[in-house]
């Protein structure tokens, strides 16, 4: 019987309104009882009694319908009908009107009414609850004889009595629950304010943690495949020996390769913390494209695919986007097709779709002939680490991270991807991006080269025989390769391989340009810059370059703002080296 009333009353079982329903039910039925014997002992008229007697009635089936039939809302609409339209002003004609206890009782239905019932059945039982009440006062006050007097002034004053207490005591039960459930609701709130905070520093603290791992991750991987690709880059320079020029140009290419899936990797999880954005910047249109082209014509070439490169020669000569991340779409879906595609072609179309004043919508699609997509393959190219038909496809390399890192990369510049595939044919790949042009002059050919890639060919290079520079790295292999690179700038830097190091040096002697590695044992970059700087061993005017392998999003932002000049990532690029050189020599 215990675990049975538990139930009854359990908000997590019933809900709230069950539960009050619950509790105006009983009530009644338990007040209903000693007020039909009060009734009686008083003389009260049995026509009263009877009303008394069938509410309990009606209070018990309509509890049975709402607890054993599970229709509350049944339950508590034939009782505010029945009782509060019906029995409760039967119940003041015969009780003494005014003179008696039933005017209180019009309270309590139409308390009952705003706790149960909703919407338009709220509204239309209240608008006649109210009219019912006003026309039962009115007609003791225009039509007395209508209304039955109780026996006595006693009986008045204990059904009046009576009739208080038991509304009140109902009402009082009523608001001291919903009281008990605003407390329990806000202790949950507060509780779970208390765990959200909880979990939002666990967040935080996973994010840390996952942040420095990315770091040393990226560094600890990025830092052998530096030394990998600049000795390779050594040996392509001076070998002019055929087979050993073919074996560094394939190490070049699987190390390239390593170092994509790597960035990948630390793309994906920028994206996953929100924390990859575009970068606008002015660049040139024809050098885009043809950085592209230059960057898979071998591939293509090495399986006998036919590579199509048409854009617009009407496209602005000058544009100001996000070139890196364009750069990064246009990349990923051309190796995809590349990758997937055994004979035909690969095209590439950038075109002119729409300009307006100051800025253009760029069209652009990548076609193959490749193996093409199933209709209900083609949601999964989203899906992160997902490999479509993985046992028709074992034998191509890849993270499954490329066209989930595309996906979103698009989403932010306001565009997204459409798919079309047939099955064995081959696939297209197009979105649609809006760029600020900033020089409307029509880009022409995009084969024609600009002056800074003609001189680049024909071998022109940037040389400073003159110049100081300070080279600081613990790992030795790295120091041998960024010595290597700066050769052909005719520049013979000074090496240091640890911060101590490094400030002994620089208290000796001054340079045009340091590089500093950030990730050192015992003194670190960051602090070894710092202490520099406090003992007035580098100038103002000596710029820092911090030369690390951290990749990760932030990693720039976080050396400026620790008084780094500038941010070089390894593995080392000779252009992107010679940017530097140039910026500061």
């Amino acid at each position: 019987m215990k675990d049975r009333i538990k139930k009854i009353f359990s908000l997590d079982e019933n809900g709230l309104t069950k539960v009050l329903f619950n509790i105006v039910c009983v009530g009644g039925i338990i007040s209903g009882i000693p007020a039909m014997i009060v009734s009686y002992l008083i003389n009260i008229d049995m026509s009263q009694i009877v009303a008394i007697a069938v509410s309990i009635v009606i209070l018990m089936a309509s509890f049975y319908v709402a607890n054993y039939r599970n229709r509350v809302d049944i339950g508590a609409s034939a009782m505010v009908v029945v009782v509060s339209l019906v029995l409760f002003p039967l119940m003041f004609y015969t009780g003494g009107g005014i003179y008696g206890g039933m005017g209180y009782w019009f309270v309590l239905g139409i308390l009952f009414n705003f706790l149960m019932l909703e919407g338009k059945k709220n509204f239309i039982i209240l608008i006649l609850q109210i009219l019912i009440t006003i026309g039962c006062f009115a007609d003791t006050y225009l039509h007395p004889y209508m209304i039955t007097p109780l026996d006595s002034e006693f009986a008045v004053y204990v059904d009046t009595v009576q009739s208080i207490l038991i509304v009140s005591i109902v009402i009082g039960i009523i608001v001291r629950f919903q009281k008990k459930v605003y407390n329990d609701k806000m202790k949950e709130l507060e509780e779970a304010r208390a765990d959200a905070q909880r979990a939002a520093e666990a967040a935080r603290e996973a994010e840390r943690v996952k942040a420095d791992f990315l770091a040393r991750m990226s560094h600890e991987i990025r830092t052998p495949i530096n030394a990998v690709l600049g000795m390779d880059e050594m040996i392509l320079r001076e070998s002019a020996e055929e087979n050993t020029l073919s074996y560094a140009k394939d190490i070049s290419f699987a190390g390239k390769n390593l170092l994509s899936i790597i960035n990948d990797v630390l793309d994906f999880s920028k994206i996953e913390s929100g924390k990859l954005e575009i970068v606008p910047v002015e660049y040139d249109t024809a050098g885009l494209i043809r950085n592209i082209y230059n960057s898979f014509k071998e591939r293509a070439a090495a399986k006998g695919l036919e590579l199509v490169i048409r854009a617009d020669g009407s496209i602005p000569r000058r544009l100001c986007g996000d070139d890196v991340r364009l750069t990064q779409i246009l990349t990923n879906l051309m190796s995809n097709s590349v990758k997937y595609t055994e004979k035909g072609s690969v095209s590439l179309d950038i075109r002119d779709e729409e300009r307006g004043d100051g800025w253009v919508k760029l069209f652009i699609s990548v076609r193959d002939t490749g193996i093409g997509i199933k209709k209900e393959d083609i949601d999964k190219l989203y899906v992160p680490f997902e490999r479509l038909e993985k046992e028709r496809n074992r034998n191509i390399e890849g993270t499954g991270l490329g066209m989930a890192i595309v996906m979103n990369l698009i989403s932010l510049f306001d565009s997204e991807l459409k798919v079309e595939s047939t099955y064995g044919e081959g696939s297209s790949f197009s979105f649609s991006i809006s760029q600020k042009i900033a020089d409307a002059e029509a880009m022409g050919d995009f084969m024609k080269s600009t002056p800074r890639i003609r001189e680049r060919e024909e071998g022109d290079q940037f040389t400073a025989p003159d110049a100081k520079l300070l080279v600081v790295d613990d790992n030795s292999m790295n120091l041998k390769v960024i010595k290597a690179l700066l050769k052909k700038n005719k520049i013979v830097p000074v090496l240091a391989s640890s911060g101590e190091e490094c400030l002994q040096i620089l208290a000796k002697e001054k340079f045009d340009l340091i590089f500093l590695d950030y990730m050192m044992p015992v003194m670190d970059g960051i602090e070894t810059l710092t202490k520099a700087k406090e003992s007035g061993l580098i100038p103002g005017t000596t710029p820092v370059v911090a030369l690390t392998a951290d990749a990760v999003m932030g990693a720039r932002e976080r050396y400026m703002e620790a008084g780094f000049d500038d941010y070089l990532s390894k593995p080392v690029e000779v252009p992107q080296l010679e940017e530097i050189l140039k910026k500061y020599l």
